[in-house]
């Protein structure tokens, strides 16, 4: 997988982030999520029930944070 400069993501403010998701979407379900805790277009770490403005449904993944 590539590796997602950090600086050239968006803030969370810019992309309406929920934390968690106030829908009944999440990032697990997003394309743009990479497990364990990172996202190709949001800086920082990010958790697998939240939700932002870029979501993009790709399906659910397995879990494997044990939740």
């Amino acid at each position: 997988m590539a590796e997602w400069d950090e600086k050239l993501k968006f803030t969370k403010d810019s992309v309406d982030y929920e934390a968690p998701s106030e829908s009944p979407d999440s990032c697990n379900e997003c394309w743009h999520f990479i497990l364990p805790n990172r996202c190709q277009h949001v800086k920082g770490p990010i958790d697998r029930d939240d939700w932002c403005m870029k979501w993009e449904y790709s399906g659910p993944r397995p879990c494997t944070s044990g939740r």
